[in-house]
């Protein structure tokens, strides 16, 4: 009788292959992002708004050195991003003539931003549909 073979894949090691590829792709992405970033430029916070690139800065916290994204706020305020968390900073995109504001750190304003752009995103849905 010939031998047959049999290759059992189970939910997990799908799961395990996924997940390396999603970080083989969102590590060439966030690659390009950073390459793609000059001082100066306007990037956006998820969280925390409109700020500008300062550059990319080591930090050593209880004994342990990590790169960080330094970004400039309004008044000068200072936040740096460890480089693994940077996936919540992107790059801004907007009219090349008016520069933005910077945002305010520890301010209400970033958060009434972005609700008053969820508002007039759900109205906008509601006409198209």
């Amino acid at each position: 009788a010939p031998v047959q073979k049999i290759c059992l894949i189970t939910d997990p090691d799908v799961a395990v292959l996924r997940e390396e590829r999603r970080k083989n792709v969102s590590s060439n992405i966030f690659d390009d992002f950073l390459t793609s970033l000059k001082v100066g430029d306007y990037v956006v916070h998820a969280d925390h708004g409109i700020a500008k690139f300062l550059g990319l800065d080591q930090k050593t916290v209880d004994d342990v050195t990590k790169e960080y994204l330094k970004l400039g706020y309004a008044e000068n305020d200072k936040l740096f991003i460890p480089i693994d968390q940077a996936d919540k900073v992107n790059k801004y995109i907007g009219s090349e003539e008016l520069m933005p504001k910077l945002t305010r750190l520890g301010s209400a304003e970033w958060n009434t931003i972005t609700s008053k752009v969820k508002k007039e995103t759900q109205r906008i849905a509601k006409e198209l549909l």
